[in-house]
């Protein structure tokens, strides 16, 4: 076999990496200098400031996840479920530990990490929670001790959750696997989830609606307790985009009907669930913007406590802001000071939003490239060979570009720190 070692350039501020297939998986350190490019046998780390591969990590083929807890850190889990954690940036194997049945990483401090376990949940027809088969819904482990500190018990969890009988009312019946999607709390202590509930029969939906029945409510325990502490929260919240605002306030999304299927939601309405049972659900009322062709939606909480969501299409891109405290709104064009004619007349322009409320555009070229601009502010250009980035995602200190191309052409993620 041929090991094929990536290319990565850097073209003015961008350092670009080509990935070999749609199946190669890209992990990113937390503070954007390294990033992991996992292929089928192992991993190239990548040093994304000086834009070179570093290391090659062999893996057992048919590796399931990856992630980077820190800057010096990347963990793996292999088909068997065994956990490895090697220190970068020369690859040393440091830990190994054994999880029969893990299948997927679930979430990270840069001291613990979380696991799914092999266990199956069902809903009986007499609305109560079973464990259909495995025994551990999920793990913690320790990266510092490289030890396993906590199981969740499927049978026990299971029979917790059956308390909540009218939340499981709704739920499908023991034809369907109660599938749980969560999120490990900043302290590593607490877990908090909430289970996809696909609808048995299509659902009639009017274009404006709130997606409130494809998801459960929010849930959350403790992970030394997690029967005794299994606690349901005031409203349901995708699972997909679920994460802890503070210890009492959960946030997320819900999906809002924008017209027919496939495209019949987006992700474009924000709520946040208090632990006191306050709910605060937000989206913007004109939702015409979601029917232009091409468009995307996205939001998230700001730090100071405002709410953000915008729509982008070609030659559009608008952004909406509320406070809750105070009610106040704000709707933006963000492209108010740009001559749109100089804009590609078909690519949708690429909007993310860092939490302290900056913009950052990917405005697409008639050449086939795009300016980046944050704040109106280009910082760099991409390459007209690639054309537009299809997504534009700002993460912290780092903003990631992705390019989905026509086969067989390769595909390529932008990094700019």
């Amino acid at each position: 076999m041929v090991r094929v070692e990536p290319t990565v350039t850097r073209e003015g501020a961008i350092t670009l990496v080509r990935q070999f297939a749609p199946t190669d998986r890209v992990t990113r350190s937390p503070a954007g200098r390294r990033c992991a490019l996992a292929v089928d046998d192992g991993a190239w780390v990548i040093d994304l400031d000086e834009a070179r591969v570093v290391t090659w990590i062999p893996l057992p083929s048919g590796g399931r996840c990856e992630a980077m807890t820190d800057e010096d850190t990347l963990v793996a889990l292999d088909p068997s479920g065994t956990l490895r954690a090697f220190a970068l940036p020369d690859g040393g194997c440091v830990a190994e530990l054994p999880l029969p049945g893990a299948w997927a990483l679930a979430g990270h401090t840069p001291e613990t990490l979380l696991l799914w376990g092999e266990a199956v949940l069902r809903v009986g027809d007499d609305g109560r929670v079973r464990c259909a088969s495995g025994a551990t819904l999920c793990h913690a482990v320790d990266l510092r001790s490289g030890r396993r500190v906590a199981a969740v018990d499927g049978e026990r969890f299971a029979a917790a959750l059956s308390t909540f009988v009218d939340e499981l009312a709704r739920l499908p019946t023991s034809a369907e696997e109660l599938v749980p999607w969560g999120v490990l709390s900043p302290d590593g202590d607490r877990v908090a989830l909430s289970f996809e509930t696909p609808a048995r029969q299509p659902r009639r939906w009017s274009v404006g609606d709130l997606d409130e029945a494809s998801w459960s409510h929010a849930f959350t325990f403790d992970l030394q307790a997690p029967e005794d502490t299994l606690a349901r929260w005031a409203a349901p919240l995708e699972g997909w985009t679920l994460g802890w605002r503070s210890p009492d306030t959960l946030a997320g999304y819900l999906g809002v009907a924008t017209g027919p299927p496939p495209y019949r939601a987006m992700p474009f309405a924000r709520r946040r669930v208090h632990r006191d049972g306050r709910v605060i659900t937000w989206r913007p009322d004109d939702t015409d913007l979601l029917l232009a062709p091409g468009a995307s939606a996205n939001g998230l909480d700001l730090d100071d406590g405002r709410f953000v969501a915008w729509v982008a299409s070609a030659r559009a891109a608008h952004a909406f802001l509320w406070d809750p405290a105070t009610g106040a709104s704000e709707a933006l064009d963000l492209l108010a000071s740009l001559d749109r004619a100089a804009l590609h007349p078909g690519a949708p322009v690429g909007v993310g939003c860092s939490t302290d409320g900056a913009f950052v555009l990917a405005l697409p070229r008639p050449d086939g490239g795009a300016t980046i601009t944050r704040d109106g502010i280009p910082t760099a250009e991409t390459p007209a060979r690639l054309g537009p980035p299809d997504q534009l995602r700002v993460d912290g200190p780092c903003v990631e570009l992705s390019w989905t191309p026509q086969p067989p052409a390769p595909w390529h993620r932008g990094f700019i720190r």
